[in-house]
Order: structure tokens, then C-alpha cells, then sequence
């Protein structure tokens, strides 16, 4: 990965942003939340072949600022900041594109600036509204997602300590390993066959989930079994090949 370069957006965050291939058009590159460029790894070498590619870090994530607001992370905040980043590089219009909510990023970009978008590339993100379509978790998350929010607008320090504690605790490399689809001393561009496999492990651990639970269940309950059905089902499979 590139140095990161920096500019400053609407409220002083600093945000931070790399620019690869001297090509025309130019393709603008979102993060999934929490994530780095990782997942455009191949992606973005192969397209610098033939065009500038931009990809920028979110407010509070990798090289940009840290938030001291979190009221400041905001979709239409991410909008900004994407505006900024192409005022600063230079370029008018561009290819919008981005991965999980970087979908959502993209979209709500394009539906703001339509004259400053040439095409869109929407990778393995959720569309419309992310609650309906977030790893087909149906209508659980409707029941969930309200009461984190309200949480976070009434004590946002606790929540972020809760968070904290549940993301460095001894238990999170024993989950991890438990829902991994590879393991140690895996080259991962070897095995892509069984990840395949292991994907649709997850589908169909996903359909079996909602179809069986959305009879029995409408509470939000419920996407715990599913989340469940589904690592097992992928797991399973990739067990049954390697």
C-alpha cells in the first residue's frame, strides 16, 4: 500500500487517501466500515494498468483522523469527505465504487452528486436500506439495530467501552478462529476453490436460517440461530473437501 496522502475535510478532519495509475477515467475506491484497502488488493493494481485509482480511509479509520465526535461518522459526512478528496487530487468525475458499506457510501454519493459520477461499481455491499439487506438477516435486525442507536445517543462512552471491552477480549482469537474459512500457513489465492465452496456453505446456511426461523420466530432472537446455521454450513463444507 501506498504512503497516504492527506487533506482536510468540511469540519478539520483530516482525511487520508492514495492514488495509483495515471489512466483516464478514474475509478474512486470505498472501504467497508472498520476495514482498509485490503479487500481491493488485487483489484486495484489491475485497474491502475489502465486508469487512476483513488482510494481514501473513512473518518475514525486507518490513516485519516481519529473522531473525537462520533455524531461526526455519518454517511452523508463520508460524502463530504469524497468530495473533498476529489477537489484535492483533481478530477471532476469519476467511477464510484466501493465494497460492504462502501455500496451504501456509493450510492448515497451518487444520489447527491449525479453529475460527478460516470458509472458505479457496487461490490458485495448491502443496497436500498442496509437493515433489509445486510447478510439476509430479515427483519431481526429491524428489532436490534433501533436499541444500539438509542443506546449510543444516550451513552455513547459506555457503549464505546462495551465495544471496546468485546473486540480485546481473551475470547475474540478463539472466535475468530472458530468462524475462519482457512487456517495457518494458508495461501488463500491457492485455495479459492474451497473459499468458493465455503461461500455457498454460508448461502445456504443463510437460506436454511431464514426460511426455517422466519416460520417459528420473529423475534430478534433469531439471527443469532441464523449466524449459527451459517458458520456451521460453511464450515461443514469446507471440512468435507480440505
Amino acid at each position: 500500500m501506498l504512503e497516504s496522502a492527506y487533506t482536510t475535510s468540511f469540519d478539520g478532519t483530516r482525511i487520508a487517501y492514495r492514488v495509483y495509475g495515471n489512466g483516464s477515467p478514474t475509478v474512486f475506491l470505498s472501504n467497508g466500515i472498520g476495514c482498509n484497502q485490503t479487500f481491493f488488493k488485487y483489484l486495484i493494481p489491475a485497474l491502475a494498468e489502465h486508469y487512476r485509482v483513488v482510494a481514501w480511509d473513512y473518518r475514525g479509520h486507518v490513516d485519516s483522523d481519529i473522531l473525537s465526535d462520533g455524531r461526526n461518522l455519518t454517511v452523508d459526512c463520508c460524502v463530504q469527505d469524497m468530495l473533498t478528496v476529489m477537489d484535492t487530487v483533481g478530477f471532476e468525475k469519476a467511477v464510484v465504487g466501493g465494497f460492504s458499506m462502501g455500496v451504501q457510501v456509493s450510492l448515497e454519493f451518487y444520489a447527491q452528486h449525479p453529475d460527478r459520477v460516470l458509472g458505479l461499481l457496487p461490490l458485495c455491499g448491502p443496497y436500498e436500506s442496509a437493515l433489509k439487506t445486510f447478510f439476509y438477516v430479515g427483519p431481526a435486525i429491524n428489532a436490534v439495530f433501533p436499541l444500539l442507536v438509542r443506546g449510543v445517543r444516550i451513552s455513547p462512552r459506555m457503549v464505546e467501552k462495551v465495544w471496546r471491552l468485546l473486540l480485546t477480549g481473551p475470547w475474540v482469537f478463539p472466535a475468530a478462529k472458530l468462524i475462519a474459512f482457512t487456517t495457518s500457513g494458508w495461501n488463500i489465492t491457492d485455495h479459492l476453490d474451497v473459499i468458493g465452496i465455503g461461500i455457498v456453505g454460508v448461502v445456504v446456511g443463510s437460506w436454511v436460517g431464514t426460511r426455517l426461523l422466519g416460520r417459528i420466530s420473529t423475534t430478534h432472537l433469531d439471527i443469532v440461530f441464523k449466524l449459527v446455521l451459517t458458520t456451521l454450513a460453511g464450515r461443514l463444507l469446507v471440512a468435507a473437501v480440505v
